[in-house]
């Protein structure tokens, strides 16, 4: 299956499901204002940032650079429009999505 991701198009196949766990959450969802992302990470990495809306439109992006260990970002999201979104996150060669609903 091939997937187009913000960090680049990548293949997705047997090694995703060795992909490291990150419990990475989205709250509140939904939301109207802010939005907060909380993840764990267990080795020094960067992290790429971007919202989506459905039709692939990139609203938000942003690198945050090494961290490990429990990262939390908030976000401002008072221009979005009311609607769904997805929440993308790259991190080394694996991306992680969650849903998001703005109110």
């Amino acid at each position: 299956i091939m997937v187009a991701g913000s960090c680049s198009s990548h293949w997705i196949g047997i090694n995703e499901l060795n992909k490291p766990e990150i419990n990475f959450t989205v709250f509140p969802n939904p939301t109207t204002d802010f939005l907060t992302l909380k993840c764990e990470l267990y080795y020094v990495s960067d992290i790429k940032i971007t919202l989506t809306d459905l039709s692939g439109r990139e609203v938000y992006s942003n690198v945050e650079k090494h961290h490990s260990g429990l990262f939390e970002k908030d976000i401002n999201i008072s221009n979005m429009d009311k609607g769904f979104y997805l929440v993308n996150l790259c991190i080394g060669n694996y991306v992680y999505l969650n849903k998001l609903i703005v109110q």
